[in-house]
């Protein structure tokens, strides 16, 4: 009998993050998070004085990767969690602008380029899911993420936040993104409005 394997988040998805909350925050919740995973998927990380260290290159079980956003920016006042998000995706993507990932985002300019290119992109992440963005007009899309085995409501949120913050770092202004649906509330899939206004 085989086991199925447990979902893949690359360590470029979080290290910006928990490093932008560290700094934000202070280190003391990511020690405790990090306190508190079970044994058999604490050994798949290397901890250093209590912190995890987490390479943007590197594949970690997604279940490491949803503690950590449990114990941190899972621990804030929901009506926070949106802002912190668009807070740290933008931090995350000025440290990826300058790291392993920087030839990927300067070929991302413009919306239509990013939805073009969308499961492409998802796959640096994350090792199952689809992806897709539709461009319904000028300056509105649909972001709809199915059957993602390593889902987890703020790992959405903050999909979407880097959607508007990549957005803004573009050029885009005014970006408003609005949830319609999400696997968290039970629908078959999480799909996201995104509008923009070209400069």
């Amino acid at each position: 009998m085989t086991t199925k394997s447990p979902a893949r988040v690359k360590g470029a998805a979080l290290r910006p993050v928990l490093g932008w909350y560290e700094r934000s925050f202070g280190g003391g919740p990511i020690r405790q998070a990090v306190a508190r995973l079970p044994p058999a998927i604490r050994a798949d990380v290397e901890i250093r004085d209590g912190m995890p260290i987490v390479l943007s290159n590197t594949w970690y079980d997604a279940r490491i990767v949803h503690a950590l956003l449990d114990e941190t920016v899972g621990r804030l006042p929901p009506a926070e969690r949106a802002r912190v998000g668009r807070e740290a995706s933008r931090g995350a993507i000025e440290e990826t602008a300058r790291g392993v990932y920087k030839f990927v985002l300067e070929q991302v300019v413009s919306p239509e380029l990013y939805a073009r290119h969308i499961q492409g992109l998802w796959r640096l992440l994350h090792d199952g899911g689809t992806r897709e963005i539709r461009m319904v007009e000028q300056g509105v899309a649909v972001s709809e993420i199915r059957d993602w085995p390593g889902h987890h409501p703020i790992l959405c949120v903050l999909t979407n936040e880097t959607m508007a913050a990549l957005f803004e770092v573009m050029g885009m202004k005014d970006v408003v993104i609005q949830r319609e649906c999400c696997v968290s509330d039970g629908a078959p899939l999480c799909r996201t409005h995104v509008t923009w206004r070209k400069p």
